[in-house]
């Protein structure tokens, strides 16, 4: 197919790596060639949100266990392929601390780098409901600590010795990564967030709101950026690529509904950062919290999408168990393997967020 050739030629005149990735070429290479999913159709990718444990500072290890057992479940399914599918894995900063603490665990990032699957920054801004306890913006907006009726600090460090700054737990994520890898790691996309509020009148706990207090005429807080302002800076700044949600998803059209993923990627101001290439996606309804889409609803997107369309999807690891999570009443891990299957009978693979980012800039999609 001219596409794909033409595309082998461009990766192999831009794409300098200074780490090993065939896959990462592979991976494009595969997407450009499969009309359904790069050409004439849609681009799916899945997400993990790696995130502590919303209440209990150690809460890390279970769902340590659970993001193991997905991953060894995905391997053996994409050993079946002729080409697997490919996440992305975003870690929050307790996670990069337990690695650190559990060395003995480093050998499984290793394992699923060298499968093809993309590491990845992540974090929960202080208007998140759920923080994650880290944050660059802790002079200005007082500890990351939790909700009102539960104010446990989530950071695995001393405050009074800078380890609760976002910065920091970035630095702790990629010590733990480069240990594991070998080399000096580094994330390329990261996903803090949220940029807007959407948070109410009466907040769902203490961080809500304190970014900007203030209220439009509907009760919502006004808060556009939030308070990204103040965590998308430092070496987090660095980060050259972000994820979020999805633009149009709750201004335009109706939250869960196919046409609530059939969007792209924007150029976002992020704190420090100008017109930052950003990729969207939406929890999956195994998730609690806003916006959430069910199997149904994207694999109807993807069945009605175009060539523009990036379909992404997270989960949290805690979700992936043989029990109800979220809006799925039975068995949620069955739910999630059950959308991989739909997705392989459609000729699709999941692909990384950096390979979506490459086809992106293939087709001319960019930021300056």
């Amino acid at each position: 197919m001219k596409a794909g050739v033409s595309l082998i030629l461009w990766l192999v005149s831009i794409t300098v790596l200074a780490e090993p990735r065939d896959w990462f070429a592979q991976d494009t290479i595969f997407a450009a060639d499969h009309e359904s999913q790069a050409l004439n159709g849609p681009l799916f990718y899945f997400v993990l949100h790696a995130d502590p444990d919303d209440d209990q500072p150690d809460g890390v290890p279970l769902r340590w266990s659970r993001l193991k057992l997905f991953m060894s479940e995905l391997q053996q399914r994409n050993q079946a392929l002729s080409h697997p599918h490919h996440v992305t894995i975003m870690f929050t900063p307790a996670w990069g601390q337990y690695l650190l603490q559990n060395p003995d665990q480093q050998d499984f990032i290793r394992q699923w780098y060298q499968q093809g699957h993309e590491l990845a920054f992540h974090s929960h801004t202080h208007n998140h409901a759920f923080p994650d306890g880290y944050s660059n913006g802790l002079d200005v907006l007082g500890p990351d600590i939790g909700t009102e009726a539960n104010a446990v600090s989530l950071c695995w460090g001393d405050p009074q010795l800078g380890e609760c700054s976002l910065d920091y737990g970035l630095s702790g994520v990629a010590q733990a990564f480069s240990n594991a890898l070998g080399w000096n790691w580094f994330p390329s996309v990261a996903a803090t967030g949220p940029t807007g509020n959407g948070g109410v009148d009466t907040p769902w706990g203490m961080n809500d709101n304190r970014c900007n207090p203030a209220q439009d005429q509907n009760g919502y807080i006004a808060d556009t950026d939030g308070c990204l302002r103040y965590e998308w800076t430092g070496l987090v700044a660095q980060i050259p690529y972000a994820s979020d949600h999805y633009n149009h998803a709750e201004a335009l059209v109706s939250p869960g509904t196919a046409a609530a993923l059939q969007g792209g990627a924007r150029c976002m101001d992020r704190g420090d950062a100008l017109q930052v290439y950003t990729l969207p996606h939406e929890p999956l309804n195994t998730e609690s919290g806003g916006t959430r889409v069910s199997k149904t609803v994207v694999l109807e997107a993807i069945d009605t999408g175009d060539a523009s369309h990036r379909i992404g999807v997270v989960i949290h690891p805690v979700s992936y168990q043989d029990g109800p999570s979220g809006d799925v009443p039975s068995n949620a891990r069955l739910y999630i393997q059950s959308l991989f299957d739909e997705i392989e009978n459609r000729g699709m693979r999941s692909v990384t967020l950096s390979t979506a980012r490459v086809l992106d800039q293939y087709a001319g999609v960019y930021c300056p």
